[in-house]
């Protein structure tokens, strides 16, 4: 595809953030016909993995210009880079690295694609998926591991700060421009999935399609809290993933017999029975306080009616 205005490729770059429905557009809309995306592994191979020591603008355009073409939209799309929510996006220095980087390519027309949800049930999907990952902490453990002192900074660990979207809005922004930086709740999406669809093939000049009219937008379903019960105590078996701290064997294939188990007993269990929320009251007054500045700030730079949204205002 070619901008009338300027003659230069589209390139969408789809930056997460994660437990967004990033698969659903990886799996069902990026990969139309009309669309060229690169393959994640390239991706990371060629933004993600270079030092700051190593990294070279003009490598990173030479890779742009050998898989990009003028007759599609050009697609990067890669929850990663936003930074990982185990990690707090290495304390949010992933994250910014990945948009100076961005920054430096020359020669496409660059359109910013960010999806944002609610903290709350953010803080809890990520709890869920890291226990679907490997991990063995309690809920409690898992959010307050970036609190532990000095132990802090031997392994990664989650962060509150890395949901404050403001920072990395107004980052691309000074950037890219606030024309070129699109911003969506998960929430909008998940309400309306052809409507959010419809709208970004606006701005993106390309009409995007659901493959399959498949509107199901929950590809990587949490566990239950039955099954992170469960799993809590199994995950010392395996070894596959390096959230994989607490293992004590290494049986790796008994991991995805289980993670399937799971996933069928959470599908046959009633939902209002085994999703009960792990955020007390004081909690949510915590994040309250944490988040209301932050989302204020990204209602003010977006638009959107978060408060709407049950956004933390």
């Amino acid at each position: 595809m070619t901008n009338d205005v300027n003659s230069k490729p589209k390139l969408l770059i789809h930056i997460g953030y994660h437990k967004t429905a990033s698969t659903f557009w990886q799996e069902n809309v990026f990969s139309g016909k009309s669309i060229n995306m690169v393959d994640r592994q390239s991706v990371q191979n060629n933004i993600l993995m270079p030092s700051p020591y190593e990294f070279n603008a003009e490598a990173l355009n030479n890779w742009l210009k050998s898989w990009c073409t003028d007759d599609q939209l050009n697609v990067i799309s890669d929850e990663e880079l936003s930074g990982n929510i185990h990690t707090s996006g290495g304390g949010r220095s992933i994250t910014y690295e990945v948009i100076e980087r961005l920054a430096t390519i020359t020669g496409m027309d660059v359109i910013v694609l960010i999806f944002i949800r609610n903290q709350q049930a953010m803080i809890e999907s990520c709890y869920r998926q890291y226990i679907k990952k490997g991990g063995c902490f309690s809920f409690k453990n898992y959010i307050r591991s970036s609190e532990k002192g000095s132990l802090r900074y031997r392994f990664p660990g989650f962060s509150f700060e890395h949901f404050k979207y403001d920072d990395v809005i107004e980052h691309c922004i000074s950037k890219f421009g606030k024309d070129k930086v699109n911003v969506i709740p998960y929430e909008t999406f998940k309400q309306s999935p052809e409507n959010v669809i419809n709208q970004l093939s606006d701005v993106v000049g390309t009409q995007l399609t659901i493959r399959d009219n498949n509107t199901n937008t929950i590809k990587n379903r949490s566990y239950s809290n039955l099954s992170v019960l469960m799993a809590r105590v199994t995950n010392r078996f395996f070894n596959h993933d390096p959230i994989c701290r607490h293992s004590l064997f290494g049986l790796n294939r008994l991991y995805y017999v289980l993670r399937k188990m799971y996933m069928t007993l959470d599908g046959l269990l009633p939902k209002r029975l085994v999703y009960r929320s792990y955020i007390s009251d004081e909690l949510a007054t915590e994040l309250s306080e944490t988040y209301k500045t932050s989302n204020q700030r990204t209602t003010e730079m977006t638009g959107l009616d978060l408060k709407s949204l049950k956004y933390f205002i």
